[in-house]
């Protein structure tokens, strides 16, 4: 959600639930924009667990070149009920990577913020896996 926003915002109303949905489609890429940023609720807690469906979305176009949902946007279909719909693709070339990097991908890519994990925990699945994906590049 960015970087000087506060880690947690309650949307108590929903002029307030309006105002950050607005403000989302102004300063998050549509192709890295958490689920819950598409359709936000009255009374919805948005966290920073929104940076981290981002960040896995940054992961993996580092990996694969693209983005989750760059095939979807060229297509002009929706990526809001693309990421909604927790499906994501794997290149072929995903076998490439060690499976706990890809295991990582996908658990900061889940619909449900409470799914993904912290950024605590990507640091330490990062650093772990570093040194495997060093030696594949």
């Amino acid at each position: 959600f960015g970087s000087m926003t506060p880690a947690s915002i309650l949307m108590t109303t929903r002029s307030e639930a309006q105002q950050w949905q607005d403000w989302a489609e102004e300063n998050c890429c549509v192709q890295y924009r958490a689920p819950e940023l598409f359709h936000i609720e009255t009374n919805s807690l948005i966290t920073e667990k929104t940076d981290i469906f981002s960040l896995g979305g940054i992961l993996y176009a580092c990996c694969f070149g693209k983005g989750p949902f760059d095939d979807v946007y060229s297509r002009g279909d929706s990526v809001a009920l693309a990421a909604a719909s927790g499906r994501i693709e794997l290149p072929v070339q995903s076998t490439t990577y060690p499976s706990n990097v890809i295991d990582l991908m996908l658990a900061m890519l889940q619909t449900e913020p409470d799914r993904r994990p912290s950024i605590i925990e990507v640091i330490d699945n990062i650093s772990n896996a570093s040194r495997l994906v060093m030696d594949i590049v």
